[in-house]
């Protein structure tokens, strides 16, 4: 039991979640072998669901190469069905109580709705410009910031200002990460006297 109903188990809703389950998938050999037997797989699915027998599968791993090298692990095709099953039935219950910015497995959201989100902050916000066939940011018109300093252009170097603002807002809580941007963004010479300065620093603190 979860909210005020239990999971609807009956024939027809499992029978939705195959049809859901199935949309836009590309052919397998499992899929194919699944769909052979279809009434049969999903009449033995209602029975183990209703019956309390069902046990999940184990998963088939295997490596993709496209962008880069990944592993990926990915449950039998009666297994997805419970999947899209327990999905569609959570959903109802958590949905709403997302903020609205989660793109991930919701209706109306998804990858390309985040990514032109995204995109649109960084143009608003940012004032960055990606480039249209490869996403390398173009330009940074207002710079970027972390922890109120600004970084511009990215990899360039701290300027004096922004050298002042470093010291004048260290503290205990912040010394690491101030640390760990001053050793990516300033210049040698620089960077041994913030060391300096950050031990002189954490020793009268």
């Amino acid at each position: 039991m979860m909210g005020s109903e239990s999971i609807d188990l009956r024939l027809e809703n499992i029978w939705g979640s195959w049809l859901a389950f199935r949309k836009g998938k590309h052919p397998s050999a499992e899929l194919h072998e699944f769909q052979y037997h279809l009434e049969k797989n999903i009449f033995t699915l209602f029975n183990d669901l209703n019956q309390g027998t069902y046990r999940h599968g184990a998963y088939r791993t295997f490596v993709v190469c496209d962008n880069k090298r990944r592993e990926v692990s990915v449950a039998s095709v009666r297994d997805r069905v419970v999947h899209r099953l327990m999905y569609d039935y959570l959903n109802e219950i958590y949905d709403h109580t997302f903020i609205y910015d989660v793109w991930s497995c919701r209706m109306g959201k998804g990858l390309l709705g985040a990514i032109q989100r995204a995109q649109s902050f960084l143009k608003k916000h940012l004032k960055l410009d990606l480039h249209a066939k490869n996403d390398l940011v173009l330009k940074a018109k207002d710079g970027l910031r972390f922890l109120r300093v600004v970084l511009y252009p990215p990899g360039g170097k701290l300027n004096n200002r922004n050298r002042k603002r470093v010291l004048e807002r260290l503290n205990v809580r912040n010394a690491g990460s101030y640390s760990g941007m001053v050793k990516q963004f300033e210049e040698k010479k620089y960077l041994k006297r913030f060391q300096w300065e950050l031990f002189d620093f954490l020793s009268f603190s």
